[in-house]
């Protein structure tokens, strides 16, 4: 073969081989911005996870349903990314399960919410609401009947509130305990007092809704959860910690890939 020959095959051999690494960097380069996508992606989905917790502690402190609102639009674009973020390992061809359950958590996580929060309107949003609202009037009704005269009567009905202020303040049951106990010893007392018959029969009557209307708020307070492990709090934070498990073994996923 003659030297020309052979450098034009040669050329053409080294041509052809850039050619390949060419081909071969530009697919991985493409491979390599996919996969920064989407972890930047699953970086974003982790911070409106962190985003709807704020909100949902904000509600929780605050009583105010613009957290609720708040909530609600940060979980759309929560859904939305994660509805981008299957696509991308779709595009990536990698077709997951965890999609159809991250999915499934967050939605069963809303609706824990929305309960929450439904709840808490019923419990009430500030202290003349709901069944905050109904305490406060059933306890002045009580007081109003007793008058200002009887301060025996009127210093168990300061204990009484004493007891009422302390389990809403620490939401402990050994205040409910402590309330029963309690009015049960001013039933007593008011039977004893000089009132009339009539009077007697009233206030026993509005002290027995006043019972009434705080083991009503004690049962609601137990449904919401005295802490973030019991009732709706602890089911939404079980359901929180499913989505965290899930991103955390799509990370694991995308670096295996």
């Amino acid at each position: 073969m003659l030297i020309k020959h052979k450098l034009i095959a040669n050329t053409g051999i080294l041509v052809l081989a850039m050619a390949l690494m060419l081909g071969l960097l530009a697919y991985s380069s493409s491979v390599l911005q996919q996969e920064i996508g989407i972890a930047g992606n699953i970086g974003k989905i982790e911070n409106y996870v962190l985003q709807l917790r704020r909100n949902e502690k904000d509600f929780i402190a605050r009583k105010d349903l613009k957290y609720f609102e708040k909530f609600n639009g940060n979980m759309t674009v929560l859904q939305q990314r994660v509805n981008q973020l299957k696509l991308d390992f779709a595009n990536s061809g990698i077709s997951l399960n965890e999609f159809v359950t991250i999915q499934s958590v967050l939605a069963k996580y809303h609706q824990h919410f929305k309960d929450l929060v439904i709840l808490q309107q019923k419990i009430g949003l500030h202290a003349k609401d709901a069944l905050y609202g109904e305490l406060r009037s059933a306890v002045h009704d009580v007081e109003t009947l007793i008058g200002k005269d009887n301060f025996q009567l009127l210093s168990e009905m300061l204990q009484l509130r004493r007891n009422e202020k302390d389990f809403m303040l620490r939401l402990d049951d050994k205040y409910v305990e402590k309330f029963k106990n309690n009015i049960g010893k001013l039933v007593i007392q008011v039977d004893s007092s000089d009132f009339s018959v009539d009077r007697k029969q009233q206030v026993t009557a509005l002290l027995s809704s006043y019972e009434g209307a705080f083991l009503n708020l004690v049962s609601a307070q137990q449904r919401l959860g005295y802490h973030a492990t019991m009732g709706l709090l602890g089911d939404m934070r079980g359901t929180v910690h499913q989505v965290d498990e899930i991103l955390e073994q799509l990370n694991k996923r995308l670096l295996k890939t």
